[in-house]
């Protein structure tokens, strides 16, 4: 691994599940809405929801129709209100600023809404390490991961070739081999899938704090 950092010129991340575990946030905003909903119900709210990646208008219509009490218009809640329950990882902030002291630029590429992901973004408590020109959000850009245009976004505002960026992401289609096909090199954060195999990624880890131990400890 140590050829993979000493090639390095820039760290990018997405967001969602990388920057701060989103199921989590989503199974608080869950039971603040819906009270003592059971176990299994917030598993199959969960697996609907696909990570955020399930479509979201049938998503949605099946939430309201399954609970009416959260009026017609559970989307439009859902992305006021989530990030209000966002947390970093507690590995985001140290990882950033060891990337950072060791003067790598670092950027952000992340599907969703504008105004929604700024916000998530706020809520970690992470937004000062990213320069506005390097936060790329699928709606201000015109296109969404894993499409090759979003990357050549990602290093047109990094200003470095594909080759000297790694990319973390946690979801190996859109995340990874988005990534991969681009040019870039690629870390796999696998933070639900343990033991699972992604043979785009240059480098696997199940926790942001694996990549400060592999910053510091170059294998």
């Amino acid at each position: 691994m140590q050829r993979l950092f000493l090639s390095l010129s820039a760290v990018a991340f997405d967001l969602d599940d990388t920057l701060f575990d989103r199921e989590v946030a989503v199974r608080t905003l869950v039971r603040e809405w819906l009270g003592d909903v059971s176990i299994a119900e917030i598993q199959e709210i969960l697996r609907r929801d696909g990570r955020g990646h399930a479509a979201r208008e049938p998503f949605f219509a099946w939430l309201a129709a399954t609970w009416p009490e959260l009026g017609e218009n559970p989307w439009q809640r859902f992305r006021e209100e989530l990030p209000h329950h966002v947390m970093a990882d507690p590995a985001a902030r140290p990882l950033l600023e060891r990337i950072t002291a060791a003067d790598l630029p670092v950027a952000l590429l992340t599907n969703g809404g504008t105004v929604t992901q700024l916000a998530k973004l706020q809520a970690t408590g992470l937004t000062g390490f990213f320069p506005p020109e390097r936060i790329l959000i699928s709606q201000s850009i015109g296109v969404e991961k894993p499409d090759p245009k979003s990357f050549t976004a990602l290093t047109n505002a990094l200003d470095l070739p594909p080759e000297r960026i790694l990319f973390i992401g946690d979801h190996a289609e859109t995340d990874i081999a988005g990534a991969k096909n681009a040019g870039l090199r690629t870390c796999w954060l696998r933070r639900r899938d343990p033991g699972a195999i992604c043979d785009e990624a240059d480098l696997v880890v199940d926790s942001l704090a694996e990549i400060i131990s592999l910053l510091l400890h170059p294998a």
